[in-house]
């Protein structure tokens, strides 16, 4: 555990490489500053000597207190001057760091495969990009340089005390030396603490963020005592952790305190006898008294250092177990390049699993023909939406692989694969935005008119026209000011907009209601003329837009054909639709074909 921690405070020290230039201009000015003011009492002392050395009259001991306190004023003004600069420079790179960290787990968050967000908690993650990242800036802010601060100032002051009185220099030592192991004592204690007190923390973020999007659900059923006696729960535990902490603290730092206090009246004995005994004079035990009165604060400034700096550690040990986490999909070093033309999909001996020891696919192998519309369907668990996650590797088949025009998907560049495969999910998120940044979140640079074709492909147009502001009204967080078939029929236009070559519809109409999924036919099926299409489904109305549906069951392909010869002999896929089609019958005909 020691040289974990150790290891983590190298690291967040390395951090400040990525601000190098102000951090080597805030330890100059920082230095000029502590220079400016070790001159301080080194002055004072030379003044009180001056004075009692001085024999001539008034005139002349008002002189030389001039001279000393014109000295002094002049070196107190440059010391803030510097202090300013310090300060200035600090901060701007205080601010770069956590930007840049902010930055880092982004991108982190963004190439984490699903499989990590799997086995952790969304809180938890929240949590370490926003309160972490924010506990570790005193520690770049104040921590850091307090330390460097501390060095500086008992090198310089020993220093200055070993000239002028070794003994007292001596007494000065070992209380500091005492002062400082019982603060190290006190960091040691308090690194589990703090942890266990971050990680309870995560439950409390998990539970405000349960409560806020599922406000719908809990106000439904009437359970606001219930998840409110739940959030006190996991409160309760984390405030009883977080004063363990401060116990910890409160108890041990005022017996630091005490332990360098003792110097004092140590030197003022020490110090006295050497005056009597003419070893010094009575300017050095002032002086001397100043720098340490100076060590003390820098102490008391070590004390609070401690504590942030242990919090820093627990949560930069959190951020960097997000930073550094490996279930990610890489990218080849020499990848190959998309062609304009994908003339089919190829699923080659497909095997997966999310728990080893168990499959989810066993041995697939399906090709897509170009510009095909292909179901799939199945019963829940089959496999079907883990083809899908495959095909846009959200993770890594245990076996076989994926072509695309005759190209193995790993070979190709992420960023490309996912242009190329346009994706509408079952759920729809939506961003608290304007609905033309919504629609145009595949195609920043979208055109009006690029906008406006796809909202005409989608069937969106009445809905745009209702709106106060058009495609720049903003919509609420999830598109909470929207309709189920609303919010799918702007996920099919955001689909579109990049010109995808490939279509997946993964469960679609899968919570919609009839009237509805009649819409959403109409605009999937626009939107699919001229691409290779996969849809997921376990509607009726889905398969009818498929040129070939594919049956699975239990991560394998047990059937393929059209609908009507499907249901005649494929006991699974008649099971499936029965109901859907004894509905269906009942629906007025067109053409002799059933109206979805």
């Amino acid at each position: 555990m020691k040289n974990e921690n150790l290891k983590t405070f190298a690291r967040l020290i390395g951090m400040l490489c990525r601000e190098r230039r102000l951090a080597i201009l805030t330890a100059v000015f920082m230095m000029l500053e502590l220079g400016l003011l070790l001159l301080g009492p080194w002055l004072l002392g030379q003044a009180v000597d001056a004075l009692e050395a001085a024999h001539a009259g008034p005139g002349d001991l008002a002189a030389i207190g001039a001279r000393y306190a014109a000295l002094f004023l002049g070196a107190a003004l440059a010391m803030n001057v510097m202090r300013f600069f310090y300060t200035d420079t600090r901060g701007r790179m205080v601010h770069g760091i956590v930007a840049s960290l902010r930055s880092e787990a982004l991108r982190k968050i963004h190439v984490l495969s699903p499989a990590y967000y799997a086995t952790t908690d969304s809180g938890a993650v929240l949590a370490r990009v926003s309160r972490d990242v924010q506990k570790m800036r005193p520690f770049f802010g104040m921590a850091l340089f307090t330390v460097l601060h501390l060095v500086l100032v008992a090198a310089g002051s020993f220093a200055v005390l070993a000239v002028y009185s070794p003994a007292l220099s001596a007494v000065t030592a070992v209380c500091f030396v005492a002062s400082l192991l019982m603060t190290i004592a006190t960091a040691r204690q308090l690194h589990p603490l703090s942890r266990r007190a971050d990680d309870l923390y995560d439950g409390v973020a998990l539970s405000i963020k349960e409560n806020i999007e599922g406000v719908k659900v809990v106000k439904s059923f009437g359970r606001e005592r219930l998840q409110s006696d739940r959030f006190r729960r996991h409160l309760g535990t984390f405030v009883e952790s977080a004063i363990d902490v401060g116990n910890c603290w409160s108890f041990r730092i005022p017996l630091a305190n005490a332990l360098f206090g003792l110097c004092v009246p140590a030197m003022l004995v020490v110090g006295g006898w050497q005056v009597v005994s003419g070893v010094i004079e009575k300017g050095v035990i002032v002086a001397c008294l100043f720098y340490a009165a100076r060590i003390a604060h820098e102490l008391q400034g070590l004390v609070r250092v401690v504590g942030v700096s242990q919090e820093a550690a627990v949560s930069a040990e959190r951020l960097f177990e997000l930073l550094d986490s490996d279930q990610v999909v890489t990218e080849t070093e020499t990848p190959t390049r998309l062609p304009d033309r994908i003339e089919g999909i190829r699923f080659e001996g497909l095997r997966f699993s999310y728990l080893e020891g168990e499959p989810v696919l066993r041995g697939v192998d399906l090709f897509l023909r170009e510009g095909e519309r292909v179901a799939l369907v199945g019963p829940t668990g089959a496999g079907k939406s883990s083809l899908v996650s495959l095909l846009l590797r959200f993770f890594e088949p245990d076996a076989g692989r994926i072509l695309l025009g005759g190209i193995d998907i790993r070979e190709l560049p992420l960023a490309e694969l996912r242009r190329a495969i346009g994706c509408v999910f079952q759920e729809t998120f939506l961003f608290s935005d304007t609905l033309r940044r919504n629609l145009a979140f595949a195609a920043e640079g979208a055109s009006d008119e690029e906008i406006l074709e796809v909202v005409k492909t989608a069937r969106l147009e009445m809905f745009v026209n209702s709106l106060p502001d058009g495609l720049d009204t903003v919509v609420g967080e999830r598109g909470m000011t929207m309709s189920g078939g609303q919010r799918q029929r702007v996920a099919i236009a955001r689909a579109l907009i990049s010109g995808p070559k490939i279509l997946v519809l993964d469960d679609t109409m899968a919570s919609v209601d009839a009237r509805t999924e009649r819409e959403l036919v109409k605009a999937l099926s626009k939107a699919a003329v001229g691409r290779t299409t996969l849809i997921v489904t376990q509607r009726l109305s889905g398969v009818l837009l498929a040129d070939r549906v594919i049956v699975m069951d239990r991560g394998r392909i047990v059937d393929e054909g059209q609908h009507a010869q499907l249901y005649k002999r494929c006991a699974i896929y008649r099971t499936l639709f029965e109901g859907q089609v004894l509905e269906a019958d009942t629906r007025p005909k067109k053409h002799g074909a059933i109206v979805i």
